[in-house]
Protein backbone atom coordinates (compact mmCIF):
# COMPACT_ATOMS: atom_id res chain seq x y z
CA UNK A 1 0.00 0.00 0.00
CA UNK A 2 2.95 1.98 0.60
CA UNK A 3 3.47 2.18 -2.90
CA UNK A 4 -0.11 3.02 -3.91
CA UNK A 5 0.01 6.09 -1.47
CA UNK A 6 3.49 7.09 -2.97
CA UNK A 7 2.42 6.98 -6.64
CA UNK A 8 -0.73 8.62 -5.87
CA UNK A 9 1.00 11.81 -3.87
CA UNK A 10 3.81 11.63 -7.06
CA UNK A 11 0.87 11.71 -9.73
CA UNK A 12 -0.98 14.28 -7.31
CA UNK A 13 2.40 16.41 -7.23
CA UNK A 14 2.40 16.18 -11.09
CA UNK A 15 -0.87 17.13 -11.73
CA UNK A 16 -0.82 20.17 -9.06
CA UNK A 17 2.92 21.30 -10.51
CA UNK A 18 1.60 20.90 -14.62
CA UNK A 19 -1.95 22.50 -13.16
CA UNK A 20 0.30 25.59 -11.41
CA UNK A 21 2.14 25.99 -14.83
CA UNK A 22 -1.14 26.05 -17.16
CA UNK A 23 -2.45 28.75 -14.44
CA UNK A 24 0.73 30.62 -14.69
CA UNK A 25 0.84 30.65 -18.82
CA UNK A 26 -2.85 31.31 -18.48
CA UNK A 27 -2.29 34.01 -16.38
CA UNK A 28 0.68 35.45 -18.49
CA UNK A 29 -1.04 35.43 -21.55
CA UNK A 30 -4.48 37.35 -20.11
CA UNK A 31 -1.69 39.72 -18.84
CA UNK A 32 0.02 40.22 -22.04
CA UNK A 33 -3.62 40.77 -23.72
CA UNK A 34 -5.20 43.39 -21.21
CA UNK A 35 -1.67 45.08 -21.75
CA UNK A 36 -2.09 45.06 -25.52
CA UNK A 37 -5.36 46.12 -24.90
CA UNK A 38 -4.79 48.83 -23.16
CA UNK A 39 -1.58 49.99 -25.35
CA UNK A 40 -4.68 49.97 -28.19
CA UNK A 41 -6.82 51.86 -26.42
CA UNK A 42 -4.17 54.49 -25.99
CA UNK A 43 -2.99 54.82 -29.20
CA UNK A 44 -6.63 55.10 -29.84
CA UNK A 45 -7.19 57.69 -28.06
CA UNK A 46 -4.25 59.87 -29.21
CA UNK A 47 -5.03 59.21 -32.84
CA UNK A 48 -8.38 60.86 -31.79
CA UNK A 49 -6.68 63.71 -30.08
CA UNK A 50 -4.56 64.41 -33.08
CA UNK A 51 -7.82 64.17 -35.33
CA UNK A 52 -9.14 66.71 -33.02
CA UNK A 53 -6.73 68.65 -33.24
CA UNK A 54 -6.69 68.67 -36.69
CA UNK A 55 -9.84 69.49 -36.97
CA UNK A 56 -9.88 72.28 -34.58
CA UNK A 57 -7.23 73.83 -36.76
CA UNK A 58 -8.88 73.35 -39.95
CA UNK A 59 -12.09 74.88 -38.47
CA UNK A 60 -10.07 78.07 -36.95
CA UNK A 61 -8.29 78.42 -40.07
CA UNK A 62 -11.73 78.50 -41.99
CA UNK A 63 -13.11 81.00 -39.79
CA UNK A 64 -9.58 83.15 -39.82
CA UNK A 65 -10.31 83.37 -43.26
CA UNK A 66 -13.31 84.35 -43.54
CA UNK A 67 -13.01 87.10 -41.40
CA UNK A 68 -10.29 88.04 -43.54
CA UNK A 69 -12.42 87.78 -46.70
CA UNK A 70 -15.47 89.90 -44.95
CA UNK A 71 -12.98 92.56 -43.82
CA UNK A 72 -11.33 92.79 -47.61
CA UNK A 73 -14.98 92.65 -49.28
CA UNK A 74 -16.08 95.48 -46.69
CA UNK A 75 -12.70 97.68 -47.46
CA UNK A 76 -14.01 96.55 -50.90
CA UNK A 77 -17.71 97.75 -50.74
CA UNK A 78 -16.50 100.74 -49.15
CA UNK A 79 -14.48 101.45 -52.00
CA UNK A 80 -16.66 100.76 -54.27
CA UNK A 81 -19.42 103.24 -52.60
CA UNK A 82 -16.64 106.01 -52.86
CA UNK A 83 -16.16 105.81 -56.00
CA UNK A 84 -19.71 105.76 -57.02
CA UNK A 85 -20.37 108.72 -55.03
CA UNK A 86 -17.48 110.52 -56.90
CA UNK A 87 -18.13 109.56 -60.54
CA UNK A 88 -20.07 112.56 -62.01
CA UNK A 89 -16.83 114.93 -60.60
CA UNK A 90 -14.47 112.61 -61.78
CA UNK A 91 -16.68 112.19 -65.39
CA UNK A 92 -17.07 116.06 -65.60
CA UNK A 93 -13.23 116.36 -64.60
CA UNK A 94 -12.48 114.05 -67.43
CA UNK A 95 -14.86 115.16 -69.91
CA UNK A 96 -13.87 117.41 -72.90
CA UNK A 97 -15.97 119.31 -75.16
CA UNK A 98 -14.76 120.15 -78.62
CA UNK A 99 -16.65 122.40 -81.41
CA UNK A 100 -16.48 121.81 -85.18
CA UNK A 101 -17.25 124.29 -87.80
CA UNK A 102 -19.48 122.26 -90.45
CA UNK A 103 -20.51 124.11 -93.82
CA UNK A 104 -23.46 122.75 -95.23
CA UNK A 105 -24.77 123.56 -98.59
CA UNK A 106 -27.59 124.85 -99.47
CA UNK A 107 -29.76 123.58 -101.84
CA UNK A 108 -32.82 125.17 -103.37
CA UNK A 109 -35.35 123.29 -104.15
CA UNK A 110 -37.83 123.83 -107.63
CA UNK A 111 -41.48 122.99 -107.39
CA UNK A 112 -42.86 121.92 -110.54
CA UNK A 113 -47.14 121.72 -111.41
CA UNK A 114 -47.43 118.05 -111.78
CA UNK A 115 -50.24 116.86 -113.75
CA UNK A 116 -52.49 113.44 -112.69
CA UNK A 117 -54.48 111.96 -115.38
CA UNK A 118 -57.63 109.85 -114.58
CA UNK A 119 -57.27 106.63 -115.09
CA UNK A 120 -59.29 105.54 -118.33
CA UNK A 121 -62.26 102.99 -117.16
CA UNK A 122 -61.68 99.22 -118.39
CA UNK A 123 -64.29 96.60 -118.99
CA UNK A 124 -62.21 94.05 -118.80
CA UNK A 125 -61.72 92.41 -115.53
CA UNK A 126 -58.61 89.60 -115.59
CA UNK A 127 -61.31 86.76 -115.29
CA UNK A 128 -63.05 87.39 -118.21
Amino acid sequence: MEKGKIRFVVALVIVIALSGILFGVLYREQVRRITKAESDRQAFLEEQRVLEQERKRYFDGITTKRAELRAHMEESRLQYEELLKNQPGEIAKNQTTTTQKVTVPVQTTVKTPVAVAKPKATRKTKSS
